[in-house]
């Protein structure tokens, strides 16, 4: 897959907002969620809201993670996850999919092999087929720190960093994490600090 797309940009910047509005462009499949590439594949990730920890995982491992990941996006409408998307992915054909095709990549340490693996994966996960589009868009709050190895991944990548007004950010980030109870604002401003200065 050549040209990809990235979006970067803390949560709720307005990066869900601009993915949904490119997705349907011709020769562009968009990941209709976050796919958290790196933070599910042992990644160290330092954004506050979804830190991580550098683990040495198993190809089972990465697989396993990343399954639930979407199994979870398929099962439950929450305050984390695309609601739209619920009861739409066929779980099993994209483990299928993911288990013959992203082990070899895996294995040999080519990220770049593994996550084209990854998002072939969702969009037979999605459509019962492999992906007509030569093009992929995905965002993940985390890219920001992991744009340089993207790039190195993808050359030819573009990227698309949204910076919101910070205050706004911080009001918008408060009454979404309040659904779960009142957030530790610590966290979101250390993840916004992480963002803008990426």
């Amino acid at each position: 897959m050549n040209h990809p797309i990235f979006i970067l940009g803390s949560h709720k910047s307005g990066t869900t907002l601009l993915r949904n509005l490119l997705n349907g462009a011709p020769g562009l499949f968009v990941a209709p969620l976050e796919t958290h590439f790196f933070q599910l594949t042992g990644f160290w990730v330092d954004y506050a809201l979804r830190r991580s920890y550098p683990q040495s995982l198993s190809f089972e491992q990465v697989c396993e993670m990343l399954i639930r990941h979407v199994r979870r996006n398929n099962e439950v409408a929450s305050r984390t996850s695309d609601s739209i998307m619920v009861g739409r992915w066929d779980v099993m054909a994209f483990e299928a999919y993911l288990m013959e095709h992203a082990r070899a990549p895996y294995e040999k340490h080519d990220w770049r092999g593994f996550f084209d693996a990854y998002i072939e994966a969702l969009h037979v996960g999605l459509h019962a087929k492999p992906m007509e589009a030569s093009r992929f868009l995905e965002k993940s709050v985390e890219n920001a720190e992991y744009a340089v190895l993207l790039q190195k991944l993808y050359p030819d990548a573009k990227f698309l960093h949204i910076v919101r007004n910070p205050y706004a950010t911080l009001v918008s980030l408060r009454r979404h994490m309040s659904l779960a109870g009142y957030p530790v604002l610590g966290a979101a401003l250390a993840s916004l600090q992480n963002s803008y200065y990426l």
